[in-house]
């Protein structure tokens, strides 16, 4: 029993760090602070996302990483990614129904409220993807954002976002144009803006962040399948190109209100090696 407990203290210790590193909180009043509310029930939740994603992916590895296909690269990159989110345009259709608004207070400053309070971003990112099976692929995307808070009073005040996540994808079929689904995992961090209206990690942070699901499908086309398709008597490791788009629905939680939902889409440049 005692053991059992001596590991439970150490696995906090453990979530303590990494969540510091995320939100960038390094003083250990800071900490204190962060953790003073539901302290036990964040972390175990934070701990059981992280896990549940460390498992998906190790089965994929089990399960599917075999007969991989020599006539096929078996490694991808995205070089780059461009893509899109949509917070303000959700709060416009959705989120005023059921959560509220930011406050604003006497003096200027606001009181966060529930819905995003941030502008649609764009995004910038990267990703690597590796073959699982003949169709279905491992990926890893991380990407970052940038759009405006909805309810500053300067004329623009930047919302900084980083995106990682995690998922499958599986493709349809193994033609020039492959239309594919996709699920994945998505940590959503945004910087700074609890003081312009986003819901804060708690009362007392400045940070912002959520774990959340996506899901969606898109289309991929493959332009280069081998330098012999533009006449080259050659083969190299990296002819083999394609464009992709992709649009998921995607729903979020903070564990301290309603989850919200966004719109993602991305088009891709990818690189099989």
């Amino acid at each position: 029993m005692l053991e059992h407990m001596q590991v439970g203290v150490s696995h906090i210790g453990e979530m303590r760090l990494i969540l510091a590193f995320w939100t960038g909180l390094g003083q250990t009043q800071d900490m204190d602070t962060m953790f003073a509310r539901n302290e036990q029930w964040r972390l175990n939740a934070y701990g059981a996302c992280l896990r549940s994603w460390l498992i998906i992916v190790a089965l994929g590895f089990t399960l599917f990483g075999v007969n991989l296909n020599a006539q096929y690269k078996n490694h991808m990159i995205q070089l780059p990614s461009v893509g899109y989110m949509g917070f303000n345009s959700m709060d416009r259709l959705i989120h005023k129904h059921y959560l509220d608004a930011p406050v604003q207070n006497v003096g200027g400053t606001l009181t966060p409220g529930t819905q995003w309070s941030v502008s649609d971003q764009v995004t910038i990112g990267t990703g690597y993807g590796y073959a699982l099976g003949y169709n279905l692929w491992l990926d890893v995307q991380i990407a970052m954002g940038i759009g405006g808070a909805t309810y500053s009073r300067a004329n623009f005040q930047p919302i900084i976002s980083l995106n990682t996540s995690t998922g499958l994808r599986y493709n349809f079929t193994d033609t020039r144009v492959r239309p594919f689904i996709a699920g994945h995992f998505h940590y959503l961090h945004m910087f700074n803006g609890a003081e312009f209206g986003l819901r804060r990690v708690t009362e007392d942070s400045n940070q912002s962040l959520w774990f959340g699901l996506r899901a969606g499908g898109g289309v991929e086309w493959f332009f280069l399948q081998s330098l012999r398709d533009w006449g080259a008597d050659i083969d190299l490791y990296f002819d083999e190109m394609s464009f992709s788009w992709e649009v998921d629905a995607a729903v979020f939680a903070d564990l301290n209100a309603l989850p919200l939902t966004s719109v993602i889409g991305r088009f891709a440049y990818n690189i099989y090696f």
